[in-house]
C-alpha cells in the first residue's frame, strides 16, 4: 500500500489491493499463522480477507477487536456541535502511516479547508515529531503542531472534528474509537475505516468510495434520510490531488451541518458502547482459548499444513544448528594451524592443514 499511494494511486485503489503470493511478506506471515494453533484477528474484516482470500481454516482465527474496560459517558453528558470548535490529528509520529497522514494533511489538504473556513484550526497531536514535523505549523494556514497529547479525553472534547486522510497502513485505528467515545466526528478514507464497518456502516464521513451519498437533507420531512445519510458520505476520484480536494470539501461540510454531525455524533456513541466492549470481548476470547487448550492434541492432529511447516521449520533449525557448529569447526582448526605456522614444518602441521580442508568440504 504505502508503495501504490508513492505511484500516486487514489484512495480506493490502496485500499482494494491485496498482496499475492509475489510478496515474501505475505507469504512469511500466512506461513506464521499457519504454523498457530489460533490467530488473533483485530477485526473481522481482517477475519474474513484471511479465510476467503488467503485460505487459512476458519477455526484459526477469533476476532478480538480493540476494546474499553469503561462504558463511554452517557451521550447526553458529551459536548454538543456548538460547544466544540477546529479540527484535531492523533497518532504517534514514528508510525509512517501517521507521518505521512499528518505531512499530507497539513501540506495539501489544509490549505484547501482553509481557503474555504478561514477561522478554523487544525492541531496536530503526537509523540514523537522530529524538528522537520514541528516545521509543519504554519500561523497563516491554521496549523498547529502540538506535540504529545496530555489528557486525550479533554481534547477530543473541545474539538469537532477529527480529520484523518490515512492513505496506507493496517488494522482498526484506535483514535477513531476513541474519537467516538469522546463524541468527536470523524472524517476519513476507506484504509481509515477498516475494521470499523467500513464505507458502508462506518458512522463518520468516508472518503474515497465507489458511491456518493448526497449531503442529508435536513426539512423536517426528510428526517427518515438524515438518519440514512448521517451514516457516512462518500465519494471517488482518482488522483492524489482530486483526493486532496475531495477531502476537503467532505471536511468543510461537515464542520458547518450541525445536524448531520449531531446524527453522526450519536450513531458514533452506540457504535462504540456495542461493539467495543472490553468485557464482552474478553469472555468471548478466554472461551475460545479453553475450548482450544481442552481439544489441542486432537486439533493438531488434524492440522495438516500446519504440522507440515512445523516439521519443516523445525528441520530448517537442525540443520542451520549442525552448519554453525561446522563453521566453528573450521573456527577453531584455522586457529591451531596458526599457533603450527610457527613451528618448524612437519607432520602436525601437514596434518591440521588437511583436517581444515576436509572440514571445509564437509561444510
Amino acid at each position: 500500500r504505502e508503495g501504490l499511494v508513492g505511484c500516486g494511486a487514489s484512495f480506493a485503489d490502496v485500499a482494494q489491493h491485496k498482496p499475492d503470493t509475489s510478496s515474501k511478506d505475505l507469504l512469511r506471515e500466512l506461513a506464521a499463522l499457519h504454523r498457530c494453533d489460533l490467530a488473533l484477528a483485530i477485526s473481522d474484516e481482517e477475519r474474513i480477507l484471511l479465510v476467503e482470500t488467503y485460505g487459512l481454516p476458519s477455526d484459526k482465527l477469533i476476532c478480538a477487536s480493540i476494546g474499553y474496560d469503561k462504558p463511554p459517558q452517557v451521550l447526553t453528558e458529551l459536548r454538543g456541535f456548538s460547544d466544540r470548535k477546529h479540527a484535531m490529528f492523533i497518532g504517534n509520529w514514528r508510525h509512517k502511516p501517521n507521518r505521512d497522514c499528518a505531512q499530507w494533511l497539513a501540506m495539501c489538504i489544509w490549505p484547501k479547508v482553509r481557503r474555504m473556513l478561514p477561522a478554523v484550526e487544525l492541531h496536530i497531536y503526537g509523540s514523537s515529531p522530529t524538528p522537520e514535523d514541528m516545521a509543519l505549523t504554519d500561523d497563516s494556514i491554521g496549523v498547529r503542531v502540538c506535540g504529545f497529547c496530555k489528557d486525550i479525553a479533554a481534547t477530543m472534547q473541545s474539538h469537532r472534528l477529527l480529520v484523518a486522510p490515512l492513505r496506507y497502513g493496517a488494522g482498526v485505528k484506535g483514535k477513531l474509537t476513541d474519537s467516538m467515545r469522546h463524541g468527536l466526528v470523524s472524517v476519513t478514507t476507506l484504509v481509515g475505516a477498516e475494521g470499523l464497518g467500513g464505507a458502508d456502516s462506518f458512522p463518520g464521513i468516508v472518503v474515497g468510495g465507489k458511491q456518493v451519498l448526497v449531503k442529508a437533507d435536513t426539512d423536517k420531512e426528510h428526517q427518515d434520510d438524515v438518519e440514512v445519510n448521517a451514516q457516512s458520505k462518500v465519494a471517488s476520484e482518482c488522483s492524489e490531488e482530486a483526493d486532496a480536494d475531495m477531502f476537503a470539501t467532505a471536511t468543510v461540510d461537515i464542520y458547518e451541518d450541525e445536524s448531520l454531525w449531531s446524527s453522526i455524533q450519536a450513531r458514533g456513541h452506540a457504535f462504540v458502547s456495542e461493539r467495543c466492549d472490553a468485557a464482552v470481548t474478553g469472555r468471548s476470547l478466554w472461551d475460545t482459548l479453553m475450548d482450544r487448550w481442552m481439544n489441542l492434541p486432537e486439533s493438531r492432529r488434524t492440522d495438516f499444513t500446519g504440522q507440515m511447516l512445523w516439521q519443516s521449520a523445525l528441520r530448517s533449525t537442525e540443520w542451520m544448528a549442525k552448519g554453525l557448529a561446522l563453521k566453528e569447526e573450521i573456527r577453531r582448526l584455522r586457529l591451531e594451524q596458526t599457533k603450527l605456522q610457527s613451528l618448524p614444518e612437519g607432520a602436525d602441521s601437514l596434518v591440521t592443514h588437511v583436517d581444515v580442508v576436509g572440514a571445509e568440504k564437509e561444510s
